[in-house]
């Protein structure tokens, strides 16, 4: 039922606004967090994220099936959690942190979230492994920052490189929505 309504544009688009609104939500709840004295922390990175696309997807898949507000609280809590426990067993400059920290949370996501999609969907299982991969290949598109960062410029191409950075950043949402839609079109009623 749900693949049959949503199209594939349309579940790249609110996944890709919802990355962006998780991004703002990164830099507020960064700055709070912040301000009171928890700075070592990646923790909100994955609440923030899993909150932004969690809450876009939700009001979309809200419009065609019966999604309870669950998809939007399996979200915040699949991609916080992991994120939450690998802050206290790792430390902040372990270079893989935040790549497996968000692989797991892509994990989680998909495993809380098939528990709402089985109810719909015969083969909802196919779910977990593509929210997996989604959320991988979106950290791992952020994470070409990294190698943008090492190249040394000067005057105007610091704002060709500052764009350059964001359009990285924003190609997460895209790859995430791409790789999801693609699921959604497998899944079976």
């Amino acid at each position: 039922m749900i693949q049959s309504f949503i199209k594939t544009n349309q579940w790249i688009k609110v996944t890709f606004w919802g990355w962006l609104l998780g991004v703002f939500l990164l830099i507020f709840l960064s700055s709070v967090l912040e301000a009171c004295g928890i700075g070592n922390m990646q923790f909100y990175i994955g609440i923030s994220m899993g909150a932004g696309v969690g809450f876009t997807q939700w009001r979309l898949l809200k419009k065609y099936s019966a999604m309870p507000l669950a998809w939007f609280y399996y979200s915040i809590l699949g991609m916080g959690l992991p994120f939450l426990i690998l802050d206290f067993i790792m430390d902040k400059g372990v270079v893989y942190k935040l790549p497996l920290s968000v692989a797991l949370g892509g994990l989680a996501i998909g495993c809380l979230q098939y528990q709402l999609l089985k109810k719909q969907i015969t083969n909802a299982i196919n779910w977990i492994p593509f929210t997996t991969l989604g959320w991988t290949m979106a950290a791992f598109t952020t994470l070409l920052i990294d190698l943008t960062m090492q190249i040394k410029v000067t005057g105007y191409m610091n704002l060709v490189m500052a764009l350059l950075n964001l359009l990285l950043i924003l190609a997460g949402g895209l790859v995430l929505g791409w790789i999801t839609a693609f699921a959604i079109r497998k899944l079976k009623v």
